[in-house]
C-alpha cells in the first residue's frame, strides 16, 4: 500500500515541501537563508542554504540548536506531506545524518545524541504541523513549483508574518 502512495506523489512536490519545511523553520526562528530552491543538482534535490551553516560547529550553542532544528524541519514537512513516519522516506537521510553528526560532537554518548535527536525531530514535526506554519509552507511550495528558486526576500514576502507554537 505504501508503495502505491509513493508512486502517486510527484517527487518535485515532495522536495518542495521538504525545502519549505527548512525555510519556514528558519523564518520562524528569524534566521536568514540565502534562497530556497527545488532545482536539482548532482548533489542535491533541493536546498535552503542557511547563512552560517557551513561552520555550525564553531557557533554558539543557541545558533547550533537553531541550525539543527531548521535542518530537522525539512524531513518533518516532507513527512507530513507524505503522511508517513519520519524514517519511512528516502529524501531526508542527509538531514538526519547531519544532525546526528553534530550531536555526536556535542554529546557525551550516542544514547544522549539519539535522545536529543528524537526530541528535536518531534519538535520539528510540531512546528510544521501547526496550521499557520503548514499554510505558510504550502504557499512557499506553490511559489517554488513555479519559480524553482526564490531569494530570501521573496520567500519572506510569501510566508508573511512568522508565528511559533513555542512562544
Amino acid at each position: 500500500m505504501a508503495r502505491r502512495l509513493h508512486s502517486k506523489i510527484d517527487p518535485a512536490r515532495r522536495v518542495a515541501y521538504h525545502e519549505a519545511g527548512h525555510a519556514v523553520a528558519a523564518y520562524v526562528l528569524r534566521q536568514r537563508f540565502r534562497n530556497a530552491t527545488i532545482e536539482m543538482t548532482e548533489a542535491f534535490d533541493g536546498l535552503v542554504p542557511m547563512i552560517g551553516l557551513d561552520d555550525i560547529l564553531g557557533k554558539l550553542e543557541g545558533r547550533t540548536r537553531d541550525s539543527m532544528f531548521m535542518t530537522a524541519n525539512g524531513p518533518a514537512a516532507e513527512s507530513r506531506f507524505m503522511r508517513q513516519g519520519r524514517r519511512s522516506f528516502i529524501g531526508s537521510y542527509d538531514d538526519f545524518g547531519l544532525v546526528l553528526r553534530i550531536l555526536g560532537k556535542l554529546s557525551g554518548s550516542s544514547e544522549e545524541a539519539n535522545a536529543y535527536a528524537n526530541w528535536l525531530f518531534e519538535r520539528a514535526k510540531n512546528l510544521v504541523s501547526w496550521e499557520p506554519n503548514w499554510t505558510m509552507a504550502g504557499a512557499l511550495v506553490k511559489a517554488l513549483e513555479g519559480a524553482k528558486t526564490l531569494p530570501y526576500a521573496d520567500a519572506r514576502r510569501i510566508m508573511g508574518t512568522p508565528e511559533s507554537p513555542f512562544r
